[in-house]
């Protein structure tokens, strides 16, 4: 399959927090084109939240404002903890998880594509 082959990486590949009410968007990936990944800045409301499993790997990266963050991932403990401005988390996207935060954090998130993560993880 050829790069123009795949189709623009759209928001509607990911659990779609962009969307959600009183989230507020800055700059996301489908105005440039991308592919291979769907990146968004937004600044996220606070919501509790169970996503199903999407098959895209996905990071956050904190921008600003430190938020407490509640996340479980299926069949591990429960995690919380402050990630502040410069911090990330990395979430595997077979799993269901689920999400809880009081905050207004401003984030980058970024969804990759499992194959490209799969050629990737295979040439290293």
């Amino acid at each position: 399959m050829f790069a123009s082959d795949v189709p623009i990486f759209s928001v509607g590949e990911t659990h779609g927090r962009v969307l959600r009410p009183g989230n507020r968007l800055i700059a996301h990936s489908p105005d440039v084109g991308w592919r291979s990944l769907y990146a968004a800045i937004m600044e996220e409301a606070p919501f509790q939240a169970t996503e199903q499993a999407i098959h895209h790997p996905f990071l956050i990266y904190h921008l600003t404002r430190p938020t407490e963050v509640a996340r479980k991932i299926a069949g591990a403990a429960l995690e919380k903890t402050l990630i502040g401005p410069r911090r990330m988390c990395l979430t595997p996207g077979n799993a269901i998880t689920q999400w809880g935060h009081n905050g207004n954090p401003e984030i980058l998130q970024i969804y990759l594509r499992q194959s490209i993560y799969d050629s990737v993880v295979a040439e290293m």
